[in-house]
């Protein structure tokens, strides 16, 4: 015999809604665990571990340093020799300074009766290169302070003190490593008749120079 409740069917609709709710429970978390994921390319950037700055070269005096300077030589009815070394100092790729002696010695022949006269003193030299593409021209400024004959003076082997601003630009061209050419133009300011270089007053002469520049 079998005795039915009156909530017999009731009891049956219940007992299928449970078979099918566990089911739907399980499949819905799935879903709401799946859409955590997220695609690595949408993920928030995360911090990068900082790299090791590589390591510096130790500052080196004789890095930024080179020799240089201009030399000249004429022998004949008029010998002419310069000798005229820099030292330079290289701020950076941009400028450059530099210090050192000069001399010179003028020797002339004819017309009777010879003559002959030295000059010497220091010079300090700024060179200012202009940026690429011209990276090989320079602007230059000089000044010299020159121990010079006194033509003017009564007494004789007399001697005197100049001092000679100039102005011009050059162009240096390398010829090896860290080895360059230069060529420059000069212009004298001081406009002193005791200059080397006047001729005329309130002539401004160019005055030409080449030199060789070598990093120690």
């Amino acid at each position: 015999m079998r005795i039915e409740s009156k909530y017999g069917k009731n009891a049956k609709a219940t007992s299928m809604l449970r078979l099918l709710f566990i089911p739907a429970f399980l499949l819905f978390g799935w879903i709401s665990t799946s859409a955590q994921y997220v695609r690595p390319d949408n993920q928030p950037p995360q911090p990068q571990q900082q790299q090791a700055a590589p390591a510096q070269k130790p500052y080196s005096f004789l890095d930024h340093s080179s020799i240089g300077g201009d030399l000249s030589l004429n022998f004949g009815t008029i010998t002419y020799v310069v000798l005229a070394p820099l030292f330079n100092y290289h701020i950076d790729n941009f400028a450059v300074i530099g210090i050192g002696p000069y001399y010179q010695y003028y020797s002339e022949q004819e017309p009777f009766p010879n003559y002959s006269a030295s000059i010497y003193g220091g010079r300090a030299v700024a060179m200012l290169f202009l940026p690429a593409p011209a990276e090989k021209f320079y602007l230059q400024g000089e000044y010299d302070i020159l121990d010079v004959p006194d033509v003017y003076s009564p007494l004789n082997n007399a001697r005197t003190s100049v001092a000679i601003p100039m102005v011009g630009a050059g162009y240096r061209q390398p010829a090896g490593n860290r080895c360059y050419t230069t060529i420059a133009i000069l212009f004298d300011l001081s406009n002193s008749p005791l200059s080397p270089y006047f001729v005329a007053p309130h002539t401004y002469q160019p005055i030409f120079t080449a030199g060789i520049d070598i990093g120690l």
